[in-house]
Formats: structure tokens, C-alpha cells, sequence
């Protein structure tokens, strides 16, 4: 993180940012904000003031659905866009919990979005894990797909 506000280039650890972080006087002001509480000499917890977090995106967590890539998404949208009853993405929403979703689902799988894109997209931002995925693909028979998600 302070690489990141020195405004060192590059991402590493699966820290994305897209501000200008730079050696200004705001930046300076902005890590004034930050404190450090020692919980043990093995782990620390950081904590930063909300405006200090402009620049960073994102901090992926180990099972955050985040980490799966955009080229497995598509191979997932590929393999459950197509209607096949029970082992689609509509049978997937409803392992998820997203029933409800059921009819914008299919709206979607009759237009030019991708319905399997739409539900990742709302699992991720309801802070979805890809363990919880994983035990969907499996409890909808869907073996090929879970071994492509890699927690």
C-alpha cells in the first residue's frame, strides 16, 4: 500500500489503482490519516481514512470472486448461457440464492448481453466467494465448470 501511495508504478498482490498517486502535498496530507494498530508481532491491521483509498480500486481477498479471470468468465458465459434445463445459469441463480432473478435472466438470454455475465457481476458486488460459486456448479452438476474456478 505505501508503494502504491508513493506512487510507485505498476500492480502487485492484486492491489489495482487508477488515480494519479503522486509525491503532492495531497498525498501528504492524506497519509496523516492513516494509523497503525499492532495486534501481535505477526499481524498488523492498517487503518486508512476513507478519502486516503481514492486511487485504490480494489484489494482482492484470497476467495474473492474478483479473482477469477475475465477469460474464465467468458468460458463460463459460453457454457451456461445456453438454456439446458437444470445445468444452466438460470439453475445456477437459484443455488445462488437468486431465484428472483429468474425472469431478467431470461430477458437478458434473449438479448445480446450475456445472462451468466449479469449474475457473476451480482454475486460479486453481493459479495459472493468462489467457494460459494464452486458449491453451486457442483450442486447443479456442473463439474467441468467448478474445476475451471480455482479459490
Amino acid at each position: 500500500i505505501l508503494r502504491i501511495l508513493r506512487g510507485e508504478a505498476g500492480t502487485e498482490s492484486g492491489v489495482c489503482f487508477n488515480g494519479n498517486i503522486n509525491g503532492s502535498d495531497e498525498l501528504s496530507s492524506r497519509m496523516t490519516h492513516m494509523s497503525l494498530d499492532k495486534q501481535s508481532p505477526t499481524s498488523q491491521t492498517y487503518s486508512i481514512n476513507d478519502s486516503l483509498s481514492d486511487g485504490v480500486q480494489h484489494v482482492a481477498e484470497p476467495a474473492d470472486l474478483s479473482c477469477v479471470s475475465s477469460k474464465t468468465r467468458i468460458e463460463l458465459s459460453r457454457l451456461l448461457d445456453p438454456a439446458l434445463p437444470g445445468k444452466d445459469v438460470l439453475a445456477l441463480a437459484e443455488k445462488l440464492g437468486y431465484s428472483d432473478l429468474a425472469g431478467t435472466l431470461d430477458t437478458i438470454r434473449s438479448g445480446d448481453t450475456s445472462p451468466t455475465t449479469f449474475l457473476l457481476e451480482y454475486f460479486e458486488t453481493d459479495e459472493g466467494s468462489i467457494s460459494k460459486l464452486r458449491d453451486a456448479l457442483l450442486a447443479i452438476g456442473r463439474r467441468d465448470l467448478a474445476a475451471m474456478i480455482s479459490p
